[in-house]
């Protein structure tokens, strides 16, 4: 059996149920790939992974044979459920094998656009008590007709030719075989993935650009390169391999960004997660300090004047409100420092580390909105519209942009993945000047407006909001 992976697209690793004390935990691996199909579908993709260990075998002639059961249901807001079940299996000449292996499989369904619930159960055939049930919801997106990215399909470096592999491990006359945990492991270890790119030649662009980043566990950069591809079809295969053999073992994030060959501009990008063992190169070590000594230490103990108010500012972005009731409450200089050195601790997703991930994060999204929405107004660009959900809610998963045309004036649809199981912010460029304000959003509490295409994005229609400040989707 092939080593196995599921991958992560659109959505986060699936935190699966504990089972009860009276159940034994069915080690598994459960994610959803999606790709472009025929009649505006999707090929939607539910990969499962488990080590060879997780079955219980019994003897089954010369040999002895474990099998687990699968029920997997998807069920769409509206409209009937799909039903899929079956049995994987695997053999072994031992009756308690020590792990040799991870078993993998898929099973494919094309599907309409749709938010759907996905509820897995799986349990041993023969022991009753090894079972697991989980739930989650997928978000199938269309893909639109500007040019797109497939998800990004982490794959196993070939151990054999192409000729020599199982079909169901063959996309497009390319090697592809899935990798559930992400892992690059040994001292040689590389990066390799697999992922689809649509609709560039029918954009009338005879060339593209995909642009590999890796970012460290503080989305620090590692290392970019970068590839130009000829338009030569709608629907276009890159296979990918990266040496990532002299980073240490750790959290690394992969970003791929399609970019314009000319304008350098990005059309889409995806980011996911993926680690590397490399027993070469261990996971750096941490320092213990006391909390004084970290903020003592720290940029915040540092900060001051209008630097300092410039900070707290960007901190509100994100504050609750609890923490603007006390933030208005400070008078002097120390204790705004304290706060802001509280402020971002309480958000810093792993405190074992010297980093604060989600600070850096933030810093690395202040950058990009100096750079890409600088308007012509005063506003700094952190605190446009695009600037604050940014700031909130990072890069997003999916981000489909229009340019000024005879009818249309600039507009752009943000997806994120993860928010809320899915939503969109679409913003509008009203007075041509790179300016785009918020028009309507999904999120729930958000400014709406689900007839903002014919209202501001076609020109000659009535702007009802041309002489008001837009709604603030950050109203407290």
């Amino acid at each position: 059996m092939w080593r196995a992976a599921l991958l992560l697209a659109l959505l986060a690793f699936i935190s699966f149920t504990q089972p009860s004390n009276a159940q034994k935990r069915f080690d598994l691996v459960v994610d959803i790939v999606q790709f472009k199909a025929d009649s505006g579908k999707i090929r939607w993709e539910f990969h499962y992974s488990f080590p060879d260990t997780s079955l219980t075998y019994v003897a089954h002639g010369s040999t002895y044979v474990g099998e687990a059961r699968f029920r997997r249901q998807l069920a769409p807001v509206v409209g009937d459920t799909i039903v899929d079940e079956w049995t994987a299996s695997a053999a072994s000449s031992e009756l308690k094998p020590s792990h040799k292996t991870f078993l993998t499989g898929f099973r494919t369904v094309y599907i309409e656009p749709a938010q759907y619930s996905v509820s897995v159960h799986v349990h041993d055939l023969n022991d009753t008590v090894t079972r697991r049930t989980d739930q989650f919801v997928s978000q199938v997106a269309p893909i639109p007709q500007a040019p797109a990215l497939s998800s990004i399909l982490f794959v196993e470096p070939p151990a054999v030719p192409v000729a020599s592999l199982p079909l169901q491990f063959i996309r497009n006359t390319v090697d592809a075989i899935p990798d559930p945990r992400r892992e690059c492991i040994g001292e040689d270890a590389s990066l390799n993935t697999y992922l689809e790119i649509y609709n560039i030649k029918s954009a009338g662009m005879d060339s593209f650009a995909l642009q590999f980043e890796v970012l460290d566990a503080v989305k620090r950069s590692v290392f970019t390169q970068e590839k130009t591809m000829l338009a030569t079809a709608d629907a276009l295969v890159d296979r990918s391999t990266f040496a990532v053999d002299v980073l240490p073992t750790g959290v690394y994030n992969l970003v791929v960004r399609l970019l314009h060959p000319e304008k350098r501009s990005i059309l889409r990008e995806r980011l996911e997660r993926f680690y590397i063992l490399n027993p070469a190169i261990p996971p750096e070590k941490e320092e213990f300090l006391s909390d004084e000594e970290r903020f003592s230490r720290s940029e915040f103990s540092t900060l001051q004047g209008q630097r300092l108010d410039e900070w707290l500012e960007q901190s509100d972005i994100l504050a609750v409100p609890q923490e603007m009731a006390i933030r208005k409450e400070l008078t002097t200089e120390k204790a705004k420092q304290r706060y802001l050195y509280s402020f971002w601790k309480r958000r810093d997703p792993d405190t074992t580390t010297a980093v604060n991930e989600r600070l850096v994060e933030f810093h690395a999204d202040l950058k990009k909105a100096e750079l890409l929405f600088l308007g012509a107004t005063m506003v700094k660009p952190w605190k446009t519209d695009r600037g604050r959900v940014l700031l909130t809610y990072g890069w997003p998963t999916e981000l489909n942009t229009s340019v000024q045309s005879v009818n249309e004036k600039p507009w752009e649809d943000w997806f994120y993945a993860g928010v809320q199981g899915g939503v969109h912010f679409y913003f509008v460029d009203r007075w041509e000047n790179n300016t785009h304000t918020l028009v309507h959003t999904t999120i729930i509490g958000g400014p709406k407006e689900p007839n903002w295409y014919k209202r501001w994005v076609l020109k000659g229609s009535h702007d009802v909001n041309a002489n008001r400040q837009n709604q603030d989707l950050f109203r407290r």
